[in-house]
């Protein structure tokens, strides 16, 4: 099966090294960079497709898709920045770092003055997700853009939802942060709840997914929780 795409990782933590092994799994060629060589340098050993570069221009330079995941908007700023001037004309830049609606319009300007065509594209789901090529992906940005970067993002995710031509994925991605924590502190305080009145963890997942009130991410964290406990009782 031939190489669909060249495709660049900037970010070699846990989010970007799935997704480098999943675009590799994917008959992609990528090339993985990291601030830190032998991260990259440990995921490459252990992925099919993938080169660890050690410099992030020659990371990007012969790459149709830039996808940057960093821990915030000044590392994304100051890589990019040293990076720009050996992308290819043609190619795109996929924003997905959570760096917040602010600092995502500061990287779609540096985008426009160096006439990089941009994706504001961050992800909801984690590494699992992405391993799985099962993230969502929230884009905001140009639809010629979209359609050129739409063969890795498709080989990463279940769904490409395009929400905007600004910055708009960045804005979704609080939101939705926002949500996850909301969920993830009501299911803490429930738990405290049934401890109080004595009632079993595992009796009331078992209410719940017996109707319409479960939801998958809070119950997937409980019974994480519930691993965790279990684990520290036995020592």
């Amino acid at each position: 099966m031939p190489t669909t795409e060249t495709a660049t990782i900037l970010g070699a933590g846990a989010l970007g090294a799935a997704m480098a092994a999943r675009l590799g799994e994917a008959n992609h060629d990528v090339r993985l960079w990291n601030r830190t060589a032998d991260k990259a340098q440990a995921v490459a050993v252990e992925a099919t497709g993938v080169t660890a570069i050690t410099a992030a221009g020659d990371a990007v330079s012969g790459a149709s898709v830039v996808i940057t995941v960093l821990r915030d908007g000044d590392a994304v700023a100051q890589v990019i920045s040293e990076a720009t001037t050996e992308l290819d004309q043609g190619a795109v830049w996929v924003q997905a770092s959570t760096v917040g609606p602010q600092s995502a319009r500061a990287l779609a300007d540096l985008a426009h003055e160096h006439g990089v065509a941009y994706l504001d594209a961050p992800v909801s789901g984690s590494t699992a997700p992405a391993r799985l090529g099962k993230l969502v992906w929230l884009v905001a940005g140009d639809d010629d853009a979209l359609e050129r970067a739409r063969p890795v993002l498709d080989d990463l995710g279940s769904s490409v939802l395009h929400v905007g031509a600004g910055v708009e994925g960045s804005s979704l991605k609080l939101a939705i942060n926002a949500w996850m924590t909301a969920s993830t502190v009501a299911m803490s305080d429930v738990l405290a709840l049934c401890d109080a009145l004595g009632i079993d963890h595992d009796t009331f997942v078992e209410a719940l997914e017996a109707g319409p009130l479960a939801m998958p991410y809070a119950l997937q964290k409980l019974r994480r929780w519930t691993i965790i406990r279990i684990s520290r009782a036995s020592q």
